[in-house]
């Protein structure tokens, strides 16, 4: 049965919508990060998905649904020289559930400030137990602070240790 999650509205929704939720994101992120900021974008976008299922035991559905989206995201600069950087999205299943684009900007921008001025935490040797099939995802958050983006944003554990060990 119909769940609600398809809106035929979508067919009609255009990009002037899609850019009049992203600048209100983004100028709303600006106006809230101030001088502070670097960087803010605002983004919006609009989906629509179909699937249809069949099982061995008769079972057959088929589903269709919609999605209305908007995300902000914010970068810093902090005293310290790191590049603080933070994002927030809200979405709705229907053109006509109101997204508040404003608030998805300011809780960027509040998300990127509560980070200016936060400091290194102790660390502490632990032993651990890793299942082998969550390896490729522990490797990849392992490998993300190599990325280009957070090295750039001063933001990766490796930022400073060119020439030092890291690991043994």
């Amino acid at each position: 049965g119909d769940l609600g999650r398809f809106d035929d509205a979508w067919a009609t929704s255009g990009p002037d919508a899609r850019r009049e939720r992203a600048v209100r994101a983004f100028e709303a992120g600006r106006d809230a990060v101030g001088d502070a900021g670097i960087s803010v974008s605002g983004t919006a976008s609009d989906s629509m998905g179909a699937s249809a299922y069949v099982t061995t035991n008769g079972f057959s559905d088929a589903q269709r649904s919609t999605g209305f989206w908007v995300s902000a995201s914010v970068t810093a600069q902090d005293p310290s020289g790191r590049k603080p950087s933070d994002w927030s999205v809200a979405g709705a299943r229907r053109v006509s559930e109101p997204l508040d684009c404003e608030a998805v900007g300011r809780q960027a921008a509040a998300r990127t400030l509560a980070q200016i001025g936060s400091d290194d935490i102790d660390t502490i040797t632990l032993p651990i137990v890793i299942e082998a099939r969550a390896v490729g995802r522990l490797l990849g958050g392992l490998l993300q602070p190599l990325s280009g983006s957070l090295l750039d944003q001063k933001r990766s554990c490796f930022e400073g240790k060119v020439g030092t060990a890291i690991a043994n």
